[in-house]
């Protein structure tokens, strides 16, 4: 497998990547203002990273983050596709981009991170056992955080504990 970053905001093969996993968003990204062009664009908005994780060729995951003004690291979008969800090879897909941007992280920010944290959607079980399973933990929980009357669930580690995980003892 093969990491890129993605720095064109139009790159038309990224584009096609995130349409065919908008539905395993709610609502689709196509029916939120704006569509999957401004979801797309949001990490760009906010200065961030795009990254994408190629297999024989094909995108198979994404992740994307910036950093907030209380120097975390946010992920905005970290994904690989359905078809390799729950193998170790979708596994290790989501632990090579999190190594890759972690080094990344350390290069560009360095000491001055706290934490890497994300968020999914509490009746996202999946996700949530992966990201214990990580080492990341559950933090809080706010409910229409970004969608009416779905509570999201946060989860992070510390920056440091990241990049020993992910980049040192890989």
């Amino acid at each position: 497998m093969q990491i890129f970053d993605i720095h064109d905001r139009n790159n038309e093969s990224y584009y096609r990547f995130v349409k065919s996993i908008e539905n395993d968003f709610y609502p689709p990204l196509s029916q939120r203002d704006g569509g999957i062009q401004a979801f797309i664009e949001k990490v760009y908005v906010m200065n961030g990273n795009v990254s994408i994780i190629k297999d024989k060729g094909v995108i198979v995951g994404s992740l994307s983050y910036w950093i907030t003004e209380e120097n975390d690291a946010y992920i905005w979008l970290i994904v690989i596709d359905s078809k390799l969800r729950g193998t170790p090879k979708g596994t290790m897909a989501i632990i090579e981009l999190l190594r890759y941007n972690t080094q990344k992280l350390q290069e560009e920010h360095g000491h001055y991170l706290r934490y890497v944290e994300f968020r999914t959607w509490e009746g996202n079980s999946p996700a949530q056992f992966l990201y214990k399973r990580l080492g990341f933990e559950y933090y809080k929980k706010v409910q229409g955080d970004v969608i009416k009357g779905r509570t999201t669930v946060f989860y992070r580690d510390e920056f440091k504990n990241c990049y020993e995980r992910f980049v040192i003892n890989s």
